[in-house]
């Protein structure tokens, strides 16, 4: 979406870009400081009307500066209480916190002979649900999930290994 109203600043169907709030525009000091910077060269400004500030001035363009640090400060301290949060949880019950890493390298093998055997995604999905075989991310099977294990560099390493003499 961004891309896209960036394509329509610089096409001049609108002269501003206006964000109801500065830090949903972006967290990242380096991120911003490109649009301001493409908005300069194209003759664009942004506007935060939760700061009510405008960077077409010196004082709003320095308000904004200030504001975006800060915004990245808070992204990064989110990720610490989360990484944080995450191993006291593991260190008082054993259990792992957050996205398993990857599908077992069974369950893509399976994936994969089911599909020489000429199933469906869909029809992959539906039996692997049947089966009570678990995803990655302990969700429910999906046809996008099954091709994207069969798309997967893991599963292709493995059959590569496989099929080694």
């Amino acid at each position: 979406m961004l891309a896209q109203v960036l394509a329509d600043l610089k096409a001049r169907r609108a002269d501003a870009l206006a964000v109801s709030k500065l830090d949903r525009l972006s967290r990242d000091v380096a991120d911003f400081a490109g649009i301001m910077k493409l908005g300069q060269r194209q003759g664009w400004a942004v506007v935060a009307l939760d700061l009510n500030v405008d960077t077409t001035t010196p004082t709003g363009a320095a308000m904004a500066q200030v504001t975006m640090t800060f915004a990245e400060l808070e992204r990064k301290r989110i990720g610490e209480r989360t990484r944080d949060g995450m191993a006291k949880i593991k260190e008082q019950t054993g259990k792992h916190m957050g996205r398993k890493a990857e599908l077992p390298l069974e369950t893509a093998l399976y994936v994969n002979e089911l599909k020489k055997q000429g199933l469906s995604l869909r029809k992959i999905a539906d039996r692997l649900t049947v089966e009570n075989v678990a995803t990655a991310s302990g969700g429910k099977w999906h046809a996008s999930t099954v091709k994207a294990v069969l798309e997967s560099v893991t599963l292709a390493r493995a059959l590569r290994k496989l099929e080694e003499p």
